[in-house]
């Protein structure tokens, strides 16, 4: 069963294949949708360091950390260093909007 994000990834990602000419999009799609769903939804609750991240998603702390860098290069995310940890919120209210609108339009268009 898909998430209501996954279901917005799944619509983003075919539209990025409609419009050959936007590749940050395909790229982006590809990547939101193959690891970063739970990142970013854990993420919308508040700031979390890269460590939290890992552990929630089982995923290796080397793994997390890459995902991370696609995402701040995106500017989805925003780091905040502290002692030796690193913490990550949503870039701004905006990327917020975003991933509620693609959570809304996941559930309007793969209503099950």
């Amino acid at each position: 069963m898909l998430t209501d994000a996954a279901r917005g990834l799944l619509l983003l990602g075919q539209f990025a294949m409609a419009h050959p000419d936007a590749a940050w999009l395909r790229a982006l799609a590809a990547y939101i949708a193959q690891a970063t769903d739970s990142a970013l939804d854990l993420l919308s609750q508040g700031e979390k360091t890269v460590e939290q991240l890992a552990e929630h998603s089982a995923t290796p702390l080397k793994n997390t950390s890459a995902q991370l860098r696609v995402l701040r290069q995106a500017r989805l995310v925003e780091p905040r260093r502290e002692g030796q940890h690193v913490w990550y919120r949503l870039a701004d209210d905006a990327v917020a909007a975003f991933l509620a609108a693609l959570q809304a339009l996941g559930r309007q268009r793969y209503a099950e």
